[in-house]
């Protein structure tokens, strides 16, 4: 089967590799898509995610596919299903794992059945679900964001009627930023450094967009608002520098949330000039993300979240150094790979 390998960073490849073989807990499914990261497939392309130093490997992490398959002891799947969330088995001597969606077939676990069967099963494992048949394939893709953002919202704390500052206008700072509104927070405003992608996290529910490539922030900041201060800053993007930024913005007893995942191996700042009682919460991986699976089909059910406005391009797997050179010119906010 076909599957796409970063032979070393900054060099990706089509290659032929062994089909998976499925246990009697396992389903085998066939990849209809999967999404490029913005951030941690193009930081693995690159060689600079943590924990990731050998090299080749097979990509992807977003995956969704229809079931073809099933093992004996399955319970929670079966043929026709479109299951999210599934990464490769690969078996290939010397062929490592970037979790390993872009492939033509992959295998999801039942977790479910595992577990009701007393037997162990791997933590990094994700719990796969069940995708409604109203939505594309495709499209489903654009979930896994939006289940990881929602999720990450609620485990950084977000109630109704807090205040909330987003670094980042990718589709994880406008998926960030149009939960925040749904739930109840505001003021909430994001900064970035493009001016069509806040336009369009604008239209998500921003209350103010600030584009630092020509707006001070701290200016922008106190023109908009009456208190400058916020209950929760995000970095959505992943760098040391927004961090050691986050406390100019804060207010005392609220909170600085970690979601984007670093290329830097430390940070360092100094928290002298941190006002009193506040908190990091660092989020790099999803926690408990599946518990929000039914909220997020519901939002995008009653139209309040369109899936379309999470991507801008599709191209397929053969083309996927492509859509790698889309995202790092900023030419496309979001690209799913096609896979079948």
């Amino acid at each position: 089967m076909k599957a796409a390998v970063v032979e070393r960073p900054g060099k990706i490849r089509i290659w032929d590799i062994k089909g998976p073989e499925i246990g009697d807990y396992e389903a085998l499914v066939r990849m209809n898509a999967c999404g490029l990261c913005n951030s941690t497939d193009t930081k693995i392309y690159h060689g600079h995610f943590p924990s990731v130093t050998e090299y080749p490997l097979v990509l992807g992490h977003e995956g969704v596919g229809e079931v073809v398959e099933v093992g004996k002891k399955v319970k929670s799947f079966k043929p026709g299903d479109v299951v999210l969330e599934l990464w490769g088995k690969i078996t290939d001597k010397g062929l490592g794992v970037g979790w390993g969606a872009f492939v033509e077939y992959g295998v999801v676990p039942d977790r479910t059945a595992l577990e009701e069967s007393g037997l162990p099963w791997n933590p990094v494992s994700l719990r796969s679900q069940i995708v409604p048949k109203e939505i594309d394939p495709l499209e489903a893709v654009i979930l896994i964001t939006l289940k990881e953002a929602l999720s990450g919202l609620l485990n950084f704390g977000l109630k109704s009627g807090m205040s909330m500052l987003v670094f980042g206008d990718g589709p994880v700072g406008a998926a960030l930023v149009r939960f925040a509104r749904l739930r109840g927070a505001g003021p909430v405003a994001c900064v970035g450094h493009w001016d069509k992608r806040l336009r369009l996290i604008r239209r998500l529910g921003a209350d103010c967009v600030i584009n630092e490539k020509r707006e001070d922030l701290n200016d922008a900041i106190e023109t908009a608002f009456a208190d400058s201060k916020f209950d929760l800053v995000i970095d959505a993007v992943g760098r040391n520098q927004i961090v050691s930024r986050a406390f100019t913005f804060v207010r005392p007893g609220g909170k600085i949330g970690m979601y984007g995942v670093t290329a830097e191996p430390n940070y360092t700042f100094s928290l002298a000039p941190w006002p009193n009682n506040v908190s990091i919460h660092k989020l790099f991986f999803p926690y408990k993300h599946e518990t929000v699976h039914e909220d997020v089909i519901k939002y995008v059910r009653s139209g309040e979240v369109c899936l379309k406005d999470f991507y801008s391009h599709v191209v397929p797997l053969d083309e996927i150094e492509h859509g790698i050179e889309l995202i790092e010119s900023r030419e496309a906010f979001r690209v799913i790979v096609k896979i079948s």
